[in-house]
């Protein structure tokens, strides 16, 4: 009989809400920075957290188990932070084939002038950018 290998999230859910004991098998997807991150959004495990992070050694399956056993059972529900896209820092990878560390790098060089040049030399026309005309 094989074992269900369980995703992150479910990972995570389990460590949270379902406190189910698995095998060490199961845990192949367990990445310790992602589930360590889960923990800093809710004021309760964030120790947990970082008590993990200082000893990023132990190896996954006891770190699963710490947390398992320590972390009190409760739904915890958070989005997860993301970074903002900026559409001028995409425009300034685009054209100038900068990677996004070197856009934000740049970004305070850009006048109005230079963006609305920038804007110009980008514009590939089309019914979203076209000019409504009366015919």
């Amino acid at each position: 009989m094989s074992l269900v290998k369980l995703k992150l999230f479910d990972i995570i859910n389990n460590i949270f809400f379902d406190k189910k004991h698995v095998d060490d098998e199961q845990l192949t997807e367990y990445n310790a920075f992602m589930v360590n991150r889960a923990h800093s959004y809710y004021l309760d495990t964030v120790l947990y957290g970082n008590t993990m992070n200082t000893h990023y050694s132990i190896p996954d399956t006891l770190q699963y188990k710490v947390l398992l056993s320590n972390v009190s059972k409760r739904k915890r529900f958070s989005k997860w932070y993301k970074k903002e896209k900026s559409n001028l820092v995409e425009k300034i990878m685009k054209y100038y084939g900068y990677s996004y560390k070197r856009s934000l790098e740049v970004l305070h060089l850009f006048t109005s002038e230079a963006v609305e040049w920038l804007n110009e030399k980008l514009d590939t026309g089309g019914i979203k950018n076209a000019k409504k005309t009366n015919d």
